[in-house]
């Protein structure tokens, strides 16, 4: 019943930290999420990450987000590379030009 990221507070199921709850395989799971409030640009870089990334604006040219978990891009994705190992992970809210992205 108890994945990682859990553990059990009486007869509750908490988290062990701050991420996005999964329920999988009968049991409960918590991921870890890595959020850019806005662009993917060089003040943040290049993204390396296991767990889910969210970027709430645009990832700009030349960057790339590589995770084992989802990808949500709120704004536009432009010359950029994205690589998700999760099968069908991957959400773009606005545009796509001319990027590479793999999911899976």
């Amino acid at each position: 019943m108890l994945g990682a990221g859990t553990e059990l507070d009486g007869d509750t199921i908490v988290s062990s930290f701050a991420g996005r709850p999964l329920f999988k395989q009968g049991r409960i799971e918590v991921l870890p999420v890595y959020e850019v409030s806005g662009d993917l640009d060089f003040s943040v870089g290049k993204i390396t990450f296991l767990g889910d990334v969210i970027i709430r604006g645009d990832i700009k040219p030349g960057f790339s987000i590589h995770t084992n978990g989802s990808v949500t891009v709120r704004g536009t994705t432009e010359h950029a590379t994205i690589i998700a190992a999760r099968p069908g992970s991957g959400r773009l809210s606005q545009g796509l030009c001319a990027a590479m992205g793999r999911s899976g």
